[in-house]
């Protein structure tokens, strides 16, 4: 009897083991299976492809505006409000002409002692205007003008004119630098010259910022390229159409006066103004280097009179 006891509890520890063993194993499974990386759900709103082809489109354009900016020797100027300072300053240049040494030989021709300094819109006509004495320029001579006729996305031309009254000098004919030297050599007497304009830049008002092209390098581009960078846009305001006439004269100005580029510096834009040496020679004329010597000093004294 003992014995067949002890047999059943035998078999009852080992239906426990095997149970336990059983339940074991199960839960061992079940955690492998947990353990399983889950499927990872993206909580991102959908993607608007619409949005996605505007955002790319524009940095292409911003891209390819770049590009052309840089064949235009464009710089970027901050405008922080609405008034542009500029400074001419004379740069000497050793035995060449500058736009002042043409200036001066034409004014003494008319026999006048005055230039006009005009700010342009090509596109609205509006313009800022105002009259100093030519020699003037010989020294520094600084300015504030007014930004607040204009558009704030503009496209503004710079010019130094002889032209009066309520004649804009974009009307004007570019010098014509070889011409005006044979005639001042030819004859000094006073007489009445036709509208000229002796300086030119361009610039591009957009969203706070004045672009400002380098006439060099502007006078070998072509009406296309100059089109296509003003038309572009990085930003959802439409750039500027300019008509075939507006980027015919740009192109004229810039070949003919060939005006040095402008320096941008953190408050104010640098305009330099090339002049001929004191004592160097024009073409190997003595007689001419005495006489026109004698013109810059006089307009030298002039400029420094209160």
């Amino acid at each position: 009897m003992k014995k067949i006891v002890n047999s059943i509890l035998l078999i009852g520890l080992a239906v426990v083991v095997f149970v336990e063993l059983y339940k074991n194993s199960n839960e061992s499974d079940s955690f492998v299976k947990d353990s399983r990386p889950a499927t990872v759900v993206d909580a991102r709103p959908p993607r608007n492809s619409a949005n996605d082809d505007i955002s790319s489109e524009l940095v292409q354009q911003e891209r390819y505006r770049t590009q052309l900016g840089l064949e235009l020797g464009v710089q970027k100027f901050d405008l922080t409000h609405d008034k542009l300072a500029m400074t001419f300053y004379p740069e000497f240049h050793q035995c060449s002409a500058g736009d002042v040494d043409l200036l001066l030989m034409d004014q003494k021709r008319q026999n006048d002692s005055k230039v006009k300094i005009s700010l342009e819109s090509l596109l609205s006509g509006k313009r800022v205007e105002t009259v100093v004495q030519s020699s003037e320029l010989i020294r520094r001579k600084s300015l504030q003008v007014s930004l607040e006729d204009f558009d704030s996305n503009d496209m503004l031309s710079l010019y130094i004119c002889n032209i009066r009254g309520d004649i804009p000098c974009s009307e004007g004919k570019p010098i014509d630098a070889k011409k005006t030297y044979m005639d001042f050599l030819k004859d000094k007497s006073a007489r009445q010259t036709s509208p000229t304009v002796y300086y030119f830049q361009l610039f591009q008002r957009s969203n706070g910022i004045l672009e400002l092209f380098d006439p060099q390098m502007l006078k070998k581009t072509k009406p296309q390229s100059l089109q296509k960078f003003t038309s572009l846009t990085s930003s959802s305001k439409a750039g500027l159409q300019l008509s075939p006439q507006i980027l015919r004269n740009i192109l004229k100005f810039a070949h003919y006066i060939d005006s040095l580029p402008v320096i941008a510096s953190d408050r104010q834009i640098m305009l330099p103004l090339p002049l001929n040496a004191k004592f160097c020679a024009f073409a190997g004329s003595e007689r001419l280097r005495r006489e026109f010597q004698q013109e810059f000093q006089l307009a030298q004294t002039s400029a420094k009179a209160p």
